[in-house]
């Protein structure tokens, strides 16, 4: 089947509604790594019971004020796209609420990204790109395999 072009529409990502109803519900700020880890770790727990993808989460955070910029969750069954994995979905979104695609951009703050799990071998050239400046992982890859879970080969970041 040819599809000429003009049948593409701009992509965008639309996390589920229930992120935002629980992210309302969050505190302002996000003070250490352990209290980002514990907000990611938590919306990767909730996509369970909703059934919006694999237990992962993901956020940017601005290190100045230890905000969240932009969260993510798996993305990938609803949106039938390979590349909406959580740190794709939160690094898409941070880019448009902060007003620049360069996240490292002069004058900017430095951005943390905080993930559930380990970045697959697809995600480290677009955290590179993205200027996050840091990068905090939960679980290695090895241990999402353990309980089942398997987003095929990785190469170290790093």
């Amino acid at each position: 089947m040819r599809i000429s072009s003009t049948q593409f529409q701009p992509y965008g990502l639309e996390l589920p509604a229930w992120v935002a109803d629980y992210l309302v519900q969050q505190p302002g700020t996000y003070p250490t790594q352990d209290a980002r880890m514990d907000l990611v770790s938590k919306l990767a727990q909730r996509t369970i019971p909703y059934g919006t993808g694999g237990p992962l989460g993901a956020g940017v955070f601005r290190l100045d004020t230890q905000e969240l910029v932009a969260s993510g969750v798996n993305l990938v069954l609803s949106s039938k796209s390979s590349m909406a994995h959580i740190k794709f979905v939160a690094m898409q979104m941070a880019p448009q609420i902060m007003g620049s695609h360069n996240l490292g951009a002069i004058g900017f703050p430095n951005h943390e990204l905080v993930t559930s799990y380990e970045p697959c071998s697809m995600c480290p050239g677009a955290i590179s790109w993205s200027g996050v400046r840091h990068i905090f992982c939960g679980a290695r890859g090895s241990d999402a395999e353990a309980v089942g879970f398997d987003e095929g080969p990785n190469r170290q970041i790093g």
